[in-house]
This record gives C-alpha cells, sequence and structure tokens, in this order.
C-alpha cells in the first residue's frame, strides 16, 4: 500500500472514531443505522479521495515520461548544432573563386612548384579584387558578369590594391574590361537590327533584345541609349549609335559609344578615344 492510500485509510479510521465517539456523546439516542449510514459516507468519500489519489499518480507518470522525451531531444539537437567557424576562417567564395577553383584542382605534385604558387598567389589576388565589388557593390555594373577567369588574372596581375587609390583604379579598370566585353555583343545586336529593318534604326534599347544571341539582361540594357545625330553624320558605321549613360566615376571611368561597325571608348583622365572593328 502506498503511503498516500496509507493516510488516506489512517484518516477514514480516525474520522469513523470521532464520529461513533461524537455520536454517543451527543445523541446517545441515535440508532445503529444512523452510525452504519454515516460510516458508508465516510467510507465512499474515502473511496473517492483514492482513486483520485490514483488518477494524479498516472497523470505524474505521463508528465515524466513526456519531460524524459524532451530531454533526450535536447541532448540530440546538442549535439547535431554545427561547430561556429573560428574567428580566423577564410571568407566563403565570391561570386569568382578563382582562388578556389585553382586550389581544388592541384595536385600533390604541383603544390611545391614556382608556377603553381605564382598561379595561386595571383588567383588569390584576383578573388581579392573580386571581394571589393562584394563589399561595395555601389561600385559594380552589371556587365562585370561577362569577365571571365582570364580577365580577372589580367586585371588582378596589373592592380595595386595597397592603397585606396590603387583600389579605385583597379575597379575602374574592371568596369572598363567588362564594357570591352559587352561592346562587341552591342555592335551585333544593333548591325541585326538594321539587317531585319531595311537599315531603319531602333528608338529604344528594349528593341534590340530580339538581336542579341545570348539574352541579355534589363539591368544592363539600361546603362545604355539610344542617339542619331540629327545632321545624319556617320560615326561608327551609321548616325544612329548606342552610348553609355554616365559612368560609375567620370574622372576614371571610359564612356564607350558603340556602332554597328565596331565600338569607341575615352577617358577623362587619359583623353583618348580608340575604336576597334
Amino acid at each position: 500500500m502506498s503511503a498516500v492510500k496509507k493516510i488516506c485509510f489512517l484518516f477514514f479510521a480516525i474520522s469513523a472514531t470521532a464520529a461513533v465517539w461524537t455520536l454517543n456523546r451527543s445523541n446517545p439516542d441515535d440508532s445503529l443505522s444512523s452510525l452504519l449510514l454515516k460510516i458508508n459516507k465516510l467510507q465512499a468519500e474515502n473511496n473517492t479521495l483514492s482513486a483520485r489519489v490514483e488518477t494524479l499518480s498516472k497523470e505524474r507518470q505521463k508528465l515524466d515520461l513526456q519531460v524524459n522525451a524532451l530531454q533526450e531531444k535536447v541532448t540530440r539537437f546538442n549535439h547535431e548544432l554545427p561547430v561556429p567557424a573560428k574567428p580566423d576562417t577564410a571568407p566563403p567564395p565570391t561570386k569568382n573563386p578563382v582562388a578556389m577553383e585553382f586550389a581544388a584542382t592541384k595536385t600533390t605534385s604541383e603544390a611545391e612548384t614556382p608556377f603553381a604558387n605564382a598561379v595561386l598567389a595571383l588567383a588569390s589576388r584576383a578573388a581579392e579584387l573580386n571581394r571589393y565589388f562584394v563589399s561595395m557593390p555601389d561600385k559594380e555594373i552589371p556587365e562585370i558578369q561577362y569577365l571571365d577567369e582570364g580577365d580577372w588574372l589580367h586585371l588582378a596581375k596589373n592592380a595595386n590594391l595597397d592603397t585606396p587609390e590603387g583600389v579605385q583604379k583597379a575597379l575602374a579598370d574592371a568596369r572598363q574590361q567588362a564594357k570591352a566585353r559587352f561592346a562587341p555583343m552591342l555592335t551585333s545586336a544593333l548591325a541585326n537590327f538594321f539587317a531585319a529593318n531595311n537599315a531603319q534604326p531602333p528608338i529604344s534599347m528594349d528593341q534590340l533584345k530580339p538581336y542579341f544571341s545570348t539574352p541579355v539582361d534589363a539591368a544592363t540594357l539600361a546603362r545604355y541609349k539610344i542617339t542619331t545625330d540629327p545632321s545624319g553624320k556617320q560615326n561608327l558605321g551609321s548616325a544612329t549609335t548606342i552610348r553609355e549613360t554616365p559612368s560609375m566615376d567620370p574622372k576614371l571611368d571610359s564612356h564607350f559609344q558603340i556602332g554597328v561597325s565596331g565600338w569607341s571608348a575615352s577617358t577623362v583622365r587619359d583623353s583618348y578615344s580608340e575604336k576597334f572593328k
């Protein structure tokens, strides 16, 4: 018998004894039947209390099981948590992870060669240059997407990333190269438009969309506009050309003009213009 049931039984016995004693003192004339009724009532109350105690005991066992299950889940969750990265852990790959791609393909025998070390160092420098665009998105233009691995390595080789001025110059050079990659695509699209429309010029950049060999996003096209010389003077093969909207950095960036026969670029810093056909 549990301790709780023992207490209930003792309570019942004491209550029954007290009832008999009280009855004998206050109502000596009560019959035995009245006494038995009171005893039965107390017995019923005792049974009710015992049942309630049993129910509460079962509920407590269920709660104990639930608590144990939750503790096991917490333990498993703590074991599955990833180990935090150390403060000096290398940053995640950027949009152009040249260094990581090279390192992944490098074999053990190549690891100590001067060539491998030089290329790896250059690739790391190219990744560093790319990270400047990631950290300063206002310095990036959509045409950056057209740079390939060779462009990044070439830009990194000539970049001075040790001073703020050098970084700004390197970013401008990257924008220049990116626009130079995109310019031939504009030349081809413009020439295709003229050929398909009886030499009639387009009036908006949106009209050129179907004439690109690969799709060009709206953000890139929005940086250019169609211009026509009112005098009809030919420039780069026609009186209608495509001009770049204001440059990101007028003091450092080149300004591009594209026609059906080629494109030209000029900069304020060097005051020159080159044509490519």
